[in-house]
């Protein structure tokens, strides 16, 4: 009987020893899930604050592209200007040069 106890304490102790291990790992797993949970609330943060700048980038690319279509259309008026100022100096200097008695 003593060697069947002997077996009986054995197979206790490992049964002990393997729930010691066991409970070590799951320990360890639920510390990694933790961390992970956290890294992920992270990312969801980075992502959100990557979402925000893509927005604002956009908007800023359409202000660029707006405001450049404002400056070739107020370029495309001083020209149009200086074409009608120029025609009408030139006729002033036609006329003024035709009223002058030839010398």
């Amino acid at each position: 009987m003593d060697g069947r106890r002997s077996d009986v304490l054995g197979i206790i102790n490992r049964l002990f020893h393997d729930f010691d291990r066991l409970n070590g790992a799951l320990r360890t797993a639920e510390t990694e899930c933790q961390r992970l949970q956290a890294m992920r609330r992270e990312l969801q943060g980075i992502s959100t604050f990557a979402d925000s700048l893509n927005r604002e980038y956009q908007q800023l690319r359409n202000e660029v592209s707006r405001r450049q279509g404002d400056k070739a259309k107020s370029q495309k008026e001083r020209e149009e200007m200086a074409e009608w100022f120029s025609a009408l100096m030139n006729e002033a200097a036609r006329r003024l040069r035709a009223g002058q008695p030839a010398a």
